[in-house]
């Protein structure tokens, strides 16, 4: 296991293969992105939108389709993913 968030009942773990969504109710892993080498994950259950992190960019996905909408590219590795917020 790379990295595990737990937000309410959702449960997102990166292991070697991709990021998993484990779901409580029902006992359930699925797979749901193919990205490896992940460094973190952060979920915005605001906006639904997941955040992985991987060498030096940073994916956003729209849950719960797990569809990209963006890539960020920086130019040096990501090691960890903070989300802020304004009122």
């Amino acid at each position: 296991v790379q990295d595990v968030k737990v937000i309410g009942n959702l449960h997102f773990i990166a292991f070697a293969d991709g990021v998993h969504w484990y779901r409580p109710e029902t006992g359930s892993a699925v797979k749901i992105l193919p990205v490896q080498d992940v460094s973190d994950l952060a979920y915005d259950p605001v906006s639904e939108l997941l955040f992985v992190s991987f060498l030096n960019k940073l994916d956003v996905y729209t849950m719960p389709s797990a569809q990209l909408v963006e890539t960020y590219t920086f130019t040096d590795d990501l090691t960890d993913i903070h989300l802020h917020y304004n009122k």
